[in-house]
């Protein structure tokens, strides 16, 4: 459904169409959150996690248990201005995902 030549993707934003096949995976399966139980893949979507106990998620004072250690100065670049960590995920969704969804909210009109 994502691919990007596949006919059932011809929903996607000709700009979305043509980004990398884990940003259409991640429209798409917001696209289906989106719709909720009247998608396919509610059942899927519904055995998903809620949240993720990654070092992207950490609290500051999670964080700042690390100072001290080589994991927390290699963190310290990772970080934004608020000191909160910027992780892969992040980045893919500010400069890709994200300029999607709000161009195009009639696709995705619920992106909390």
């Amino acid at each position: 459904v994502c691919e990007a030549g596949d006919e059932d993707a011809a929903w996607l934003p000709a700009e979305a169409r043509a980004m990398s096949a884990v940003v259409r995976t991640s429209l798409c399966l917001m696209r289906e959150h989106a719709l909720g139980p009247a998608s396919d893949w509610a059942p899927y979507l519904r055995l998903l996690p809620k949240s993720y106990d990654t070092l992207e998620n950490w609290s500051q004072s999670e964080l700042n248990l690390l100072r001290g250690t080589s994991v927390h100065a290699h963190l310290a670049g990772l970080r934004d201005g608020s000191g909160d960590l910027i992780g892969m995920a992040r980045l893919v969704y500010d400069k890709q995902v994200g300029p999607v969804v709000r161009a195009h909210p009639q696709l995705w009109p619920d992106t909390s």
